[in-house]
């Protein structure tokens, strides 16, 4: 096997891994939000857009601390 065609091959197993988990991410019933160190938010799913009551756009313009604060 080429080099080549390893590389496409890795290429296409990451890409279906990374959309099977992608589609597992989006279908669970409980809320996720991925922050990064910085507290940006960097992913959220469904029930949780639904849960904080914003799309998935405006919750990615925010950081952890806009929505979750010690009040």
């Amino acid at each position: 096997m080429s080099s080549f065609q390893a590389m496409l091959d890795s290429l296409w197993s990451t890409m279906v891994s990374r959309d099977y988990v992608d589609s597992i991410f989006a279908a669970m019933a409980e809320s996720v939000i991925v922050i990064a160190k910085s507290g940006e938010i960097r992913r959220a799913n469904n029930s949780a857009c639904r849960l904080l009551g914003y799309n998935e756009a405006e919750l990615l313009a925010l950081a952890i601390d806009d929505i979750f604060t010690d009040g």
